[in-house]
C-alpha cells in the first residue's frame, strides 16, 4: 500500500524509520537536520519553508534504515510505496532538483521534479 505521512520534528527530536518491503522518498519541506542512513551523519535541509526555495529529499531502497536528529523544527514528507528495488540510497540536493513553468499567465504554475520518473540518474552510479 502507497502511504503519505508528514512528520514535524521539534530541534533535538530524533526520528528513526526503516523500510521493510517498500522504497522511501524523504522530502525536507522546511527545517534542517543531521541524518544517518548508514553512510554517515550528513546535513540536511536548509530552507526555512517550502516556498523559500529548492528542497533535499533522501531516497532509501527497502531493508534500509535512517535516523533524523532535527537541528530546527523540520517538516519531512515521507513516502513509501512497496518495492523489492536494491538500488544505492540517495541524497538529492536542491542541486539535483529540476523546476520548470507550465502554463502562462493566470495559470502558470511552477513544477518541482524532486524525484523525476527517470530516477535514478546514471550519473549518478
Amino acid at each position: 500500500m502507497d502511504e503519505l505521512v508528514v512528520r514535524r520534528l521539534q530541534p533535538g527530536d530524533v526520528y528513526r524509520a526503516r523500510t521493510e518491503n517498500e522504497e522511501v522518498a524523504f522530502v525536507f519541506l522546511g527545517g534542517a537536520s543531521v541524518a544517518d542512513w548508514g553512510q554517515g551523519p550528513r546535513q540536511v535541509g536548509k530552507r526555512k519553508t517550502c516556498s523559500m526555495g529548492l528542497p533535499y529529499a533522501l531516497y532509501l531502497p527497502a531493508q534500509s534504515e535512517v535516523s533524523f536528529a532535527a537541528e530546527t523544527i523540520c517538516e519531512i514528507a515521507e513516502c513509501r510505496v512497496p518495492s523489492e528495488a536494491r538500488l544505492e540510497p540517495r541524497l538529492v540536493s536542491p542541486g539535483d532538483v529540476v523546476s520548470s513553468l507550465r502554463g502562462g499567465g493566470n495559470v502558470s504554475r511552477q513544477i518541482v521534479d524532486v524525484i523525476p520518473p527517470c530516477f535514478p540518474p546514471i550519473s549518478w552510479w
